[in-house]
């Protein structure tokens, strides 16, 4: 795609885009979208609180295997 034409003057673009049939003013903006809802401690009783702690002891030292693992090839 070329670049044909600049037209820099708004009148003439208002007079073209009218000649075309097409809308001279911009469109509307949409509305803003809505914050996120806020979370607090009071919203526990409604699913909102969730509860990522880890489900072993990050500090306890790792168990020992009882199984051996061979990763030699055949």
């Amino acid at each position: 795609m070329r670049l044909a034409a600049s037209l820099p003057e708004p009148a003439a673009i208002r007079a073209i885009l009218a000649h075309l049939g097409e809308p001279t003013a911009p469109p509307p903006l949409a509305p803003r979208a809505r914050a996120p809802p806020k979370i607090g401690p009071e919203d526990v009783g409604f699913g909102f609180a969730f509860d990522q702690s880890p489900t072993w002891d990050p500090i306890a030292p790792a168990p020992d295997s009882e199984v051996t693992f061979d990763q030699t090839l055949n």
